[in-house]
């Protein structure tokens, strides 16, 4: 369809903004967001001339430094026998 800018009916602004809420909704709800949904949310995008940054917050997240100490227990099945109640002070972030 033919995107107006600037004669845009109440309307279709609603129903615009009806769109992208649906859109953030399928982002926001599932673990890995539906095509159509990431095209909803790209043209609403272009749209509306916004910038649109990519990152990959798993990576930035698993790699990111501990601003407090954090300990963890020995994992069931990796016990040292020597140090039994021993728990291990954590270098990065757990995921």
């Amino acid at each position: 369809g033919v995107v107006k800018r600037r004669n845009q009916t109440l309307v279709e602004a609603a129903r615009t903004m009806l769109i992208f809420s649906r859109a953030l909704l399928f982002l926001w709800a599932e673990a890995i967001a539906r095509m159509e949904a990431i095209r909803i949310f790209l043209v609403y995008d272009a749209h509306k001339s916004f910038a649109v940054f990519q990152m990959d917050v798993k990576t930035a997240f698993l790699h990111g430094s501990l601003k407090e100490d954090a300990y963890a227990c020995q994992p069931e099945g990796f016990i040292d026998a020597d140090h039994p109640s021993h728990v291990y002070k954590l270098k990065k972030a757990l995921y």
